[in-house]
């Protein structure tokens, strides 16, 4: 049996800090769905909500209404283009979206995998613990599981990834 990939629910664009292509743009990335067969996808940049406390500085660029900056998203006959985020979880659980603007968002990924960013989602005590990392994923894991969501608009973002240990 053949296995056709037709959808994508964790894209970055240019909003996202990660993403280091100035041509991945919302029309760029309905574009290249449109050629490749997708029918449906979702912009997913990294979000860390203005109304969740952070100690992190680097969240500015991940507010809310940066993420907004890119709506309206572009739309083609057969692609359905869903606005969304990958919101990020520290290290006390505390999720980076709030209650007031899930609402706004098709879709929100999760990387539980996300160990890379010290004093956020890791402890600094623990950053050098390798064996630290497996027990803590999993009670990332099984915290977000655990959370009252509506999980019909959530999903876990890579599972398995070279971010949970450099």
């Amino acid at each position: 049996m053949r296995f056709i990939v037709d959808h994508d629910f964790h894209i970055h664009s240019t909003v996202s800090p990660c993403c280091h292509d100035e041509g991945q743009t919302p029309e760029a990335i309905l574009d290249y769905a449109i050629k490749n067969g997708f029918k449906k996808i979702c912009l997913t940049n990294h979000l860390w909500d203005e109304s969740v406390e952070s100690e992190a500085e680097w969240h500015e660029m991940q507010r809310f209404q940066c993420l907004k900056s890119v709506l309206p998203l572009p739309q083609a006959e057969g692609v359905e283009f869903l606005f969304g985020a990958e919101a990020d979880m520290d290290y006390n659980f505390v999720l980076g979206v709030s209650e007031e603007n899930l609402k706004s968002f098709d879709f929100i990924t999760i990387p539980t995998t996300h160990m890379h960013m010290r004093k956020y989602t890791i402890p600094l005590e623990e950053e050098h613990n390798l064996e630290g990392r497996k027990p803590l994923w999993i009670n990332r894991l099984d915290a977000l599981l655990d959370m009252d969501l509506p999980f019909h608009k959530f999903g876990v973002a890579h599972l398995a990834c070279g971010l949970i240990w450099h």
